[in-house]
């Protein structure tokens, strides 16, 4: 295959969980086939503005979290804008400790249908957005060694690929994807928490990082207090506050958080594929 001449490290990390993986195996790959990393965080719409477009000398890594079993709903228009030429690509989740669903199998069946060969590909259980116990801590540096790894592992295969003989990689989940993960109390109610909005409380010192990295720009950056766009509960106001000062106080939303923490609680494996 043509030689790489640039790594493009492209990612949507509200909470930077997803980021730290993704420049791991960026890193892996740019040691083993010596090109240099571009990295494009899509993060707000300012970001999300312009198209993309990748040729067959690029290397993409995108990174998305999993909401819900699936790619949050409100960013599948901008993946969906992404744009190759037979170019290689590593499709890569994380994932709050629960399941990553169909998550995986979306981003790989979307860039394929895309113009992307997606070589590799993986599932990385990492701190949930909701809790500070499920997948505490993760990526840990055990976790962004072995990312590291496999990033190598793949520019191995890279380097030794003939020309057009690079193999698309399966990877687990349903294309085109099921429905998205509905949340149930213990009694099996369902919960509805689409339309919750993260409260601010007195410790709040006005420093407005909340509304700059809110994705959906759904926070007044003039009133912090007030959240008069679509909240996608990603969790970067409150993970990212430097005091601590948001949070989610909807009774039905905790029930569902505590569901969770005593259902999944135990530590995950990360999941490569790789031709």
């Amino acid at each position: 295959m043509d030689s790489i001449n640039q790594i493009h490290l492209g990612y949507f990390s509200p909470t930077l969980n997803g980021a730290k993986i993704g420049q791991a195996i960026a890193d892996g790959l740019s040691s083993c086939l010596d090109v240099p990393i571009a990295v494009d965080d899509w993060q707000t719409p300012a970001d999300r503005v312009r198209k993309r477009t990748y040729s067959a000398r690029d290397l993409c890594v995108f990174v998305m979290p999993v909401y819900a079993g699936r790619l949050p709903n409100l960013l599948l228009p901008f993946v969906k804008s992404l744009r190759g030429n037979e170019t290689p690509a590593v499709a890569v989740v994380s994932y709050g400790n629960r399941n990553y669903d169909d998550g995986l199998s979306e981003l790989s069946g979307l860039l394929t249908e895309q113009g992307f060969i997606v070589f590799g590909g993986a599932a990385f259980p990492a701190e949930h957005s909701f809790s500070t116990i499920l997948a505490k801590g993760r990526p840990d540096a055990a976790d962004l060694a072995a990312a590291e790894k496999f990033g190598q592992k793949l520019g191995v295969y890279i380097l030794s690929a003939e020309a057009g003989q690079l193999d698309s990689v399966e990877v687990p989940g349903n294309w085109p994807p099921g429905p998205y993960f509905r949340p149930q109390a213990p009694d099996g109610r369902p919960i509805n928490i689409l339309k919750i909005k993260p409260e601010v409380n007195d410790d709040c010192i006005k420093c407005g990082l909340c509304a700059r990295v809110c994705p959906t720009q759904a926070i007044d950056p003039a009133d912090v207090s007030h959240v008069p766009g679509k909240c996608m509960s990603c969790c970067a106001c409150i993970k990212r506050c430097p005091v601590g000062a948001r949070a989610f106080v909807d009774e039905d939303f905790w029930i569902h958080v505590h569901d969770l923490e005593e259902r999944f609680s135990e530590q995950k494996e990360i999941e490569f594929f790789a031709p």
